[in-house]
């Protein structure tokens, strides 16, 4: 080989070989994440509560307060300056931090707040914090960084207000409605670049921002709605993180030495949705108390979800106010025979269980709860209905939603829009709306609603739960974790106590 054609070949093999180890490396500037589902809307003042919204919206955007600190129950300040309720205990007064810009550069001021919230208010937005915004009665402006909320009356869960992440005032007003659905700007550590429906969304790192780590440049969030198929996109190389991993997955990936797979409590409710107002059957509360004695929640987390959860025993999330961890109910076969034969339950008598989509692997909980209660000697027929068909029963107080339920409660980390909806007397989703005590309950729930202050709050709450634990209205089995895995370019820990994935901005690199 003469000496030109040494070179030349020289600088082939070297071009192949980077070109090769580049691929084989993949582009260290971007992170690709799996999403679960293709989001409705990327405009945050269209929000529609959402897995695979969230980490969007909140990579684009910051929110006034941030998530709550699980001892206190009070958010963390993140545009806040300070924030405090006022001497007549209706009104907030807020103060913003100075210097926060958009990604236009523009000032964040209280105009883009107020802004904001007459936005998602809007019932053409159709935005889900519209039920709780609506709590307030007017917005004053005392200065570009002083906002006064003015709610109509007290108003417990006033932080729920402050999670609303900001849009800017003056750019939704120069591009307009139609553009700025496609076009979200915002003012947190990633901006919008691109997004190509059904596929993908980029977002890029915005320099100089505070929470922005420089660490890579861009993150491609891609659509991938299959769970098979996003676990073998992690095995290969072409996304480097994926969430929302099943049970049975976890032992398929751990076969893997360049992955790590990892799993966070989350605040989660799955619970059996009982009826007494519309079956006399279960009206004795002996029934109830027998079911909630004879079924094993933890064998249930144990055995269907390999050990994936934690068993709850009353109506609260886990880190929410009036959760208390000391809260137990025995798993005891023989007392929940003794409550069943005490009862007016006839031996024979059927109760319909029903089980829908909406629970991660619920025909076999079914299977395992019919197990349990025929133990104690109660006759349990399933049956499986399409999960919006059962909401519309449910909501009608129609029986064809069955004596019980498996259902979910979407995270709410107040307790207040659970007990509104499934508590109070003329809530849609109260079945025990005959409960002895239920003018008290009512008292309660009405009372908590308005008590800004935590300490007295939680009294009432515990009032609350302890009537609910004596007479339950609801049998409350579990909460799950939520499971994740990600490669080893990259380190990621999901952010204790949210069921969403937040805050890409901790993100690193493998070095």
């Amino acid at each position: 080989m003469n000496k030109k054609s040494f070179y030349r070949f020289y600088v082939v093999f070297l071009i192949s070989f980077f070109y090769f180890a580049t691929c084989f490396a993949g582009n260290q500037d971007e992170i690709k994440i799996a999403l679960n589902a293709d989001p409705e809307t990327i405009n945050i003042l269209e929000y529609k509560t959402s897995r695979v919204l969230t980490p969007i919206v909140d990579a684009i955007h910051q929110r006034i307060l941030g998530d709550p600190d699980v001892k206190t129950g009070m958010r963390k300040l993140e545009l806040a300056e300070s924030v405090k309720v006022m001497e007549n205990k209706k009104d907030v007064l807020l103060k913003l931090k100075k210097g926060v810009k958009f990604h236009t550069g523009d000032p964040l001021t209280v105009h883009d707040v107020k802004f904001t919230i007459e936005q998602c208010q809007d019932p053409r937005n159709a935005n889900t914090f519209a039920g709780t915004l609506d709590e307030i009665e007017s917005m004053e402006i005392v200065d570009d960084y002083t906002l006064i909320f003015h709610f109509y009356e007290p108003f417990a869960p006033w932080q729920d207000v402050m999670r609303v992440e900001i849009a800017s005032k003056k750019y939704y007003e120069k591009v307009g409605r139609k553009v700025f659905r496609k076009n979200p700007v915002g003012s947190g550590p990633f901006r919008f670049v691109k997004r190509k429906i059904g596929e993908y969304i980029i977002l890029e790192g915005v320099e100089n921002h505070p929470d922005y780590n420089g660490e890579f440049k861009r993150i491609k969030l891609m659509i991938v709605t299959d769970p098979v198929t996003r676990v073998n996109m992690l095995k290969t190389g072409e996304v480097d993180l994926i969430y929302e991993i099943l049970p049975h997955q976890i032992k398929e990936l751990k076969g893997y030495k360049k992955l790590t797979v990892k799993s966070a409590e989350i605040p989660s409710l799955y619970y059996l949705s009982i009826k007494p107002s519309l079956f006399p059957v279960i009206k004795d509360k002996n029934v109830r108390l027998a079911i909630t004695h004879g079924i094993s929640r933890q064998e249930i987390v144990d055995r269907i979800y390999q050990k994936q959860g934690y068993p709850l025993y009353m109506w609260a999330n886990k880190g929410e106010l009036g959760y208390d961890p000391k809260t137990v109910i025995e798993y005891n076969p023989q007392k929940a025979r003794d409550l069943l034969k005490k009862s007016s339950y006839k031996p024979g008598t059927p109760i319909y269980l029903t089980y829908t989509s909406a629970m991660p692997n619920s025909s076999i909980v079914a299977l395992m709860i019919q197990h349990y209660l025929k133990n104690i000697g109660m006759t349990v027929k399933l049956q499986q209905i399409e999960y919006g068909a059962y909401l519309t029963y449910a909501r009608d107080g129609d029986k064809r939603s069955g004596h019980m339920a498996l259902s979910v409660f979407t995270t709410v980390l107040d307790p207040q829009v659970r007990l509104m909806m499934s508590m109070i007397s003329d809530a849609a989703y109260c079945y025990y709306k005959d409960r002895p005590n239920q003018k008290k309950m009512d008292d309660l729930i009405l009372a908590q609603a308005a008590e800004t202050d935590p300490k007295k709050r939680l009294k009432i709450l515990a009032e609350i739960h302890q009537i609910n634990y004596e007479d339950p209205g609801n049998i409350t089995l579990y909460g799950l974790n939520l499971i994740y895995a990600m490669n080893n370019k990259i380190k990621y820990s999901w952010k204790g106590g949210s069921p969403y994935l937040r805050d890409l901005y901790r993100i690193k690199l493998n070095k």
